[in-house]
């Protein structure tokens, strides 16, 4: 008999380790986000440096397409008086996000086009060069897939972004708390028990195999500080074949 417990415990364990976002999928994930930010070269050296972090994206497809919402693009034009004038893009590394001993060295990808709905806080863009097809960048980007599939309350999921002003990644581990109905957008928001922090906005929201099944766009405040709040995969898909293209 106490074996036979001893054996259960240990399958239970092994089960819900199982169930944990590994490394390996971070890892994964890391290779679909960018670092929105504003940049402006400087006129002594030539070097591209950054005015501000704006917030965060991920890759979707090999055009070099990436999702972000709509506020943080919106936000290039609501810089601080003092601001150097600026230019959108992303930012994406050379070789790794995660440098020894060294300089993150990244590449600035100027943004070419954006299609945004400031209603649901949305934008699709696009770089002038594509990151893809640059001999700059030898990291393995990868588009994130989409998953449009529901998870149960309980499931445990990641997000990746650039929270903070910062151009290298920080990842946070939750649950799903819920998908609530968002009746005025007539789909369901997904609620998540894990806060995020200003700049996260746009990080993916993804599963334990890396597919994106949302994209946080609101941290909790007041009674709902420790939450954040997410666009399921549902809606992003829906938006991108709804939405018009609009030259940045």
């Amino acid at each position: 008999m106490h074996r036979l417990i001893v054996m259960a415990v240990l399958l239970a364990s092994a089960d819900l380790a199982a169930k944990e976002i590994s490394t390996k999928t971070v890892d994964r994930a890391m290779r679909s986000v960018v670092a929105v930010a504003c940049a402006y070269r400087d006129p002594a050296t030539g070097e591209t440096r950054v005015a501000t972090g704006l917030g965060s994206g991920f890759f979707i497809a090999r055009d070099g397409t990436f999702i972000t919402a709509a506020h943080v693009v919106a936000a290039k034009d609501k810089l601080p008086a003092g601001t150097p004038a600026c230019e959108l893009g992303i930012y994406v590394p050379k070789t790794t996000w995660r440098p020894k001993g060294q300089e993150l060295d990244a590449k600035f990808f100027r943004v070419r086009e954006c299609r945004a709905n400031g209603e649901t806080d949305l934008a699709a863009c696009r770089p002038v060069v594509n990151p893809f097809e640059t001999s700059d960048v030898t990291y393995p980007i990868t588009p994130m897939e989409l998953e449009e599939s529901e998870l149960p309350d309980g499931a445990p999921i990641a997000f990746t972004g650039f929270p903070l002003n910062s151009i290298r990644p920080m990842t946070s581990i939750g649950h799903v708390s819920a998908y609530r109905r968002a009746t005025a957008l007539g789909s369901k928001e997904l609620v998540i028990d894990k806060a995020g922090w200003p700049g996260a906005s746009g990080s993916p929201v993804y599963d334990q195999k890396g597919r994106a099944i949302g994209m946080i766009l609101e941290i909790g405040g007041g009674a709902g500080a420790g939450l954040a709040y997410a666009r399921t995969s549902v809606f992003i898909r829906r938006f991108l074949t709804t939405t018009k293209t609009q030259g940045d």
